[in-house]
This record gives structure tokens, sequence and C-alpha cells, in this order.
């Protein structure tokens, strides 16, 4: 689960440098920590043996989501990457 990283990096590829203001440029940059964290606690749940050790991680991988939810800022049907760059770009003009 890599969507907001893909995307931005399609982004980026495509068009170059993204106009956004410093502000959302670190936005940008915490979602795709975040993105990553989340991808790297899933891949750690995965190896995990015992219900108990599964359910340390889904407490982790819960409170990523939650902070990549509220960083996002938008109701879950609408978080798309395209949508969340696009409100960041609006944002930079304001």
């Amino acid at each position: 689960m890599s969507k907001y990283y893909k995307y931005f990096k399609g982004k980026i590829t495509e068009e170059g440098v993204l106009h956004i203001d410093n502000e959302q440029y670190c936005k940008l940059l915490d979602i795709v920590f975040l993105e990553g964290g989340l991808r790297s606690f899933e891949l750690l749940k995965s190896r995990c043996k015992t219900p108990e050790e599964r359910y340390k991680y889904d407490v982790d991988i819960y409170k990523i989501e939650k902070k990549l939810s509220q960083l996002v800022n938008m109701p879950n049907d609408k978080q798309i990457p395209k949508n969340v760059l696009n409100a960041m770009m609006i944002k930079s003009r304001e």
C-alpha cells in the first residue's frame, strides 16, 4: 500500500516540480513517510506467529492510519491521491 508515494512520484516524473508552498511540501513528505512506516508495520505483522504479536502491530498500524487520515484531512471516500494533491495545490495558492 503505497498509493500516495506512487501517485506523487508519477506526477513529479510526468510534470516536474510540484508547485506547492513549503507547508504543503512538508505535508507531502509526512504523508509519504507515514505511508512507508505503515507498509513496514504491515510487513512485520505478516511475519508474526502469534495473535499477541499481530495485535501489537495492529495497534501501531491503527495509530499510523489515524495520523495519516488526519494529515490527509479528507473523508475516507475522498482520500485518493489525486484529491489530496489537488487540495494541497489549492491550499498553496491561498
